[in-house]
């Protein structure tokens, strides 16, 4: 991924000009910076949630990006198991269609139709769906939701509890480009060693904000400091 040429600013504060950014496909990457330096910014630049004053990003083909908002509210109605499952949302969409086009078959006996869920069928069957719920259960005991219980309402989590759920779903999901800010907010040390050794494992690109220097260090392939730019 190339940052190209971007500047932003707000008001009078200048946060970058023609800043210039490359990070390779499997490098992890641990991004710094004092407050108000730009950091989270450029994270929602990044994921086009705030669009860039000039420049612009490109992605490598295929690139698929995970992203960690510490801030975003989740459905509270939800289970734990349900949060835990959208991470599945495309496979899920799928099978759901396979079932609508089978449904239709049965009125219309369009072979075309059963043609196309043979492919959808094909691309399930090539993906982690069916492995689903032993993911979500080894997740869940990595990260110690299983003793929460999957059942459990996210309403009813601490904060901390709500940012392990978070993190859970975000290592489930079929991303190669994970983005975290401040991952390490609210949750205890045993869940920060556990996401240190699963970014670690990780064999996707890593883009990482914390303040933590021993959280990121094991794992990082490279530390960029925002305001000046990069060091090694």
């Amino acid at each position: 991924m190339k940052l190209v040429n971007i500047s932003q600013q707000f008001g009078d504060k200048v946060l970058y000009e023609k800043l210039n950014l490359q990070i390779n496909t499997g490098e992890h990457i641990g991004l710094i910076g004092q407050n108000g330096a730009g950091k989270s910014t450029l994270v929602k630049i990044i994921t086009g949630e705030v669009l860039a004053d000039e420049g612009f990003i490109e992605f490598p083909k295929n690139q698929s990006v995970g992203y960690l908002d510490q801030y975003v509210r989740v459905d509270e109605q939800l289970t734990i198991y349900e949060f835990l499952k959208q991470a599945f949302a495309k496979e899920l969409a799928i099978e759901e269609e396979i079932s609508e086009l089978y449904e239709k078959y049965s009125q219309t006996f369009d072979d075309l139709l059963l043609e196309r869920a043979g492919k959808l069928q094909t691309k399930l069957d090539q993906s982690e769906f069916y492995q689903m719920d032993a993911l979500i259960q080894e997740m869940a005991v990595g990260l110690g939701l299983d003793v929460l219980g999957l059942d459990t309402l996210l309403k009813n989590l601490s904060g901390g509890e709500q940012s392990k759920v978070k993190l859970a779903q975000l290592t489930l999901q079929t991303s190669n480009f994970l983005i975290l800010d401040e991952p390490t907010n609210h949750i205890d040390q045993k869940t920060k060693e556990s996401l240190q050794e699963a970014l670690g494992n990780y064999p996707g690109t890593v883009l990482v904000v914390s303040h933590e220097q021993e959280f990121y260090e094991p794992f990082v392939d490279r530390v960029i400091d925002i305001e000046k730019q990069e060091k090694d």
